[in-house]
């Protein structure tokens, strides 16, 4: 959204997650049982009416923190500033708001669970038998030479992982095979040069960054095979990538 956008104050019953890619953004969020106890007092002092995000976050705010305690023991809430490559992750019914400060692009979903969103992000990695190429095979850039001369991907090294993280892994896969060749064949045709390959590796491996957010950990999904050998591909296995 351009700078100056944002939302009311709200309450939603599923999690939100918020990735921004560019711009900036202010959250601001809050505890329902302490947002209560807030509101009965504003209610009183008539202090907490209905406003868009910018009069919240340019005065109101203040308001609340000098004449009603909001941040004390009993009210605490939590504010920060987003910038890109940050995830923010918005408890279900969390009461909150966001101000766009900079003209801002993000993405946003609703998980319900971290196994939904576990879901979400093997679909992205690798789950061709979905019958998207790239959308469903981000993993094979994670795997492919990178010293030059080689192939650009490698969905072998992406399908073998996976297999490798199975508790009963098939013995035989004819059809498997097939998806890896083809999947070999096509991913070059439409990111033909390192840099676009390493661009898709990238998006990986930020998908792997925006589940850790959410769930706290990388098991329960594929980015527990996937998320090392993206980052030592991108040279950024030492980096603070998380």
């Amino acid at each position: 959204g351009p700078a100056g956008s944002g939302e009311h104050l709200r309450q939603q019953r599923t999690p939100l997650v918020d990735g921004l890619a560019h711009g900036e953004r202010r959250w601001f969020t809050m505890a329902p049982d302490a947002f209560q106890v807030l509101r009965s007092k504003a209610e009183a002092a008539e202090t907490l009416e209905p406003s868009s995000a910018f009069v919240f976050f340019e005065s109101q705010l203040e308001e609340l923190i000098e004449d009603l305690e909001l941040g004390s023991s009993k009210l605490r809430y939590k504010e920060g500033t987003q910038r890109p490559g940050d995830v923010v992750f918005v408890p279900p019914q969390t009461i909150f708001t966001h101000l766009t400060y900079a003209d801002a692009v993000s993405v946003r979903g609703l998980a319900s669970s971290a196994a939904d969103a576990a879901d979400a992000v093997d679909a992205r990695l690798w789950a061709p038998h979905l019958g998207a190429i790239p959308d469903n095979v981000a993993a094979a850039a994670c795997y492919g030479d990178r010293g030059g001369g080689g192939q650009l991907f490698d969905a072998r090294g992406a399908q073998d992982a996976v297999r490798a993280g199975m508790a009963h892994p098939p013995i035989r896969d004819p059809q498997g095979d097939q998806i890896v060749a083809m999947t070999n064949s096509i991913l070059p045709q439409i990111f033909p040069s390192e840099k676009h390959r390493d661009g898709l590796a990238a998006g990986a491996l930020a998908d792997c960054a925006g589940y850790r957010a959410v769930a706290g950990f990388l098991d329960g999904s594929q980015c527990l095979q996937h998320a090392r050998p993206c980052a030592r591909a991108l040279g950024v296995e030492d980096a603070d990538w998380m």
